[in-house]
């Protein structure tokens, strides 16, 4: 038997959990990769801030100021364990990502690789550079059976003219998880750089982009981080800093210093640090809720939360193997993130997930597999309600 999510997290106060995601208890809620239901700790900031700034303005935001410019930066820092000087606070993994790509500029010759089951965030970038210098992009093909990916699929891709790796850190729709530190010891010994999609694993997996010897790092913070979109935490290995030149600048490029009554516009001036992705005025209640809720899951324990999750996901998949499902997601916790995805050979995962959310189920299908995503305010009943809901459908 399965060591139950309760037991794993025998310390947390299960009470504040539940006042917390009150609306989870009522919606059987297993769609944390899709997005994330939000603490009530988390909205009351988002909420509070916003009201404040719809009320007074300016003043709002001056008195707020180092939680809206700072707040973000230090969270993910604190989420990635990076300094806050490597950590930038872009709008999303598409911004980031193209950033970076625009910056490396792959050229005629040269190669970047990816996998062809990847979320259009991480590939789109690449495609689209490519389509100016004529670089090449590598997709591992996984298609028609994504449930072998390994990284020996990588590594078959690259070469002595690969200039950058660029994967999911656990894939979105197997919940296959990579070991960072074997990317990264694979693309450095061909002299390209690693980057990394972590918007499934932030929140639940931990993270150490030092220890991992990544180079590009960014998660987004409506999913596993259950916040609001629009901010989207991204590590740049400070050796790349003084090298590292952002394709798009603008109002926020030169780092100005409130009340920003000296600005001048004559001359691009970048900070020295990770700042310098940072080009906009982006929402300010989303960067305020942001922090918030990075705090909150680093309470609790990102280990701890990995702990459950898994929890979770094994006594789902001894449940759904005894439907006759096929799991594809890896059963070894070392290599898997919070999702399972299960195969049901005779039926279609749309029309699953339709039926399940009718009976107030939420599940997401991905290519052809039905995918489950508890998070931390999810327990066994959670798993037994999915299940019971399964066994009647089938």
């Amino acid at each position: 038997m399965y060591q139950t999510a309760g037991d794993k997290l025998h310390n947390i106060d299960s009470a504040a959990l539940a006042r917390d995601y009150a609306t989870a208890r009522r919606a059987g809620y297993l769609n944390s990769a899709a997005v994330g239901l939000i603490s009530t700790p988390v909205l009351a900031r988002h909420e509070a801030f916003a009201r404040d700034l719809a009320e007074r303005g300016s003043a709002a935001f001056f008195d707020n100021v180092d939680a809206i410019l700072k707040g973000p930066r230090i969270a993910g820092a604190r989420l990635f364990g990076a300094d806050a000087s490597s950590v930038a606070a872009a709008t999303s993994v598409s911004e980031a990502i193209s950033q970076v790509a625009w910056w490396v500029h792959p050229r005629a010759g040269q190669n970047v690789v990816s996998i062809d089951i990847e979320p259009e965030a991480v590939t789109l970038p690449w495609l689209r550079v490519a389509e100016d210098t004529k670089a090449e992009v590598r997709l591992a093909s996984l298609r028609n059976n994504p449930g072998s990916l390994s990284i020996d699929d990588i590594a078959a891709q690259v070469d002595k003219n690969t200039v950058a790796i660029c994967v999911s850190h656990v894939q979105w729709i197997t919940g296959y998880r990579f070991d960072l530190k074997a990317l990264a010891d694979l693309a450095h010994a061909h002299n390209a750089l690693l980057v990394v999609d972590a918007m499934q694993s932030a929140g639940v997996v931990p993270i150490d982009v030092q220890a991992a010897d990544v180079d590009v790092l960014v998660a987004g913070s409506y999913k596993w981080l259950c916040s609001f979109g629009g901010v989207a935490a991204c590590y740049l290995r400070p050796e790349l800093l003084d090298r590292f030149r952002p394709i798009m600048v603008g109002a926020r490029s030169s780092d100005p210093t409130p009340p920003y009554d000296d600005i001048d516009p004559r001359r691009l001036t970048l900070p020295d640090d990770a700042r310098r992705l940072e080009y906009a005025s982006t929402a300010h209640p989303s960067r305020v809720a942001f922090s918030t809720a990075v705090s909150y899951l680093l309470d609790i324990g990102i280990d701890r939360i990995q702990a459950h999750t898994q929890a979770l996901g094994s006594m789902l998949a001894e449940g759904l193997m005894k439907l006759g499902a096929r799991i594809v997601t890896p059963l070894d916790p070392a290599r898997r993130g919070a999702m399972l995805s299960a195969e049901f050979p005779a039926h279609n995962a749309a029309t699953l997930a339709q039926q399940l959310a009718a009976q107030g189920v939420a599940v997401s299908p991905r290519l052809g597999l039905l995918r489950f995503a508890p998070h931390i305010f999810n327990d066994e009943t959670d798993i037994d309600k999915a299940l019971h809901a399964l066994r009647r459908i089938l």
